[in-house]
C-alpha cells in the first residue's frame, strides 16, 4: 500500500512514517508539496493546518481527481466533511491502525 503523508511539522510526519512500517510511504511537509506529490496513492493523512494551505483544500483539490481516502489530523475537532476519517493530535497507534481499518 501506498501512503502520503502532508505535514508541516518534520517530527510528526516522520513519527507517523514509523508507525507505517511496511508501508511504502511518502512525506511532502507542506500542502502544495503534497499535491505534487501525489501519485495515486492509495491513502493519505493530512494535517488540518499546513504552513501554506488548509488541509481542508488540500483533501477537496485531491478528492476532485481521486478517489482516494484521506484522514485528516488535528488537535482540535474537524469542522468539515473533506475528510474520511479524522484523528486527533497527538497520534497514537492505536487511534491510526483504527483510521486505516475504518477507510479500508
Amino acid at each position: 500500500m501506498k501512503i502520503l503523508i502532508i505535514d508541516d511539522c518534520y517530527t510528526i510526519a516522520r513519527l507517523l512514517e514509523y508507525y507505517l512500517e511496511g508501508f511504502e510511504v511518502d512525506i511532502a511537509l507542506s500542502g502544495v508539496d503534497g499535491l505534487k506529490k501525489f501519485d495515486n496513492h492509495d491513502l493519505v493523512f493530512v494535517d488540518v493546518n499546513l504552513g501554506d494551505m488548509k488541509g481542508y483544500d488540500v483533501a477537496q483539490i485531491i478528492s476532485k481527481f481521486s478517489e482516494v481516502k484521506i484522514i485528516g489530523m488535528s488537535a482540535s475537532a474537524p469542522d468539515s466533511d473533506e475528510f474520511n476519517y479524522f484523528i486527533r493530535k497527538p497520534l497514537k497507534m492505536k487511534s491510526i491502525k483504527e483510521a486505516i481499518d475504518s477507510v479500508l
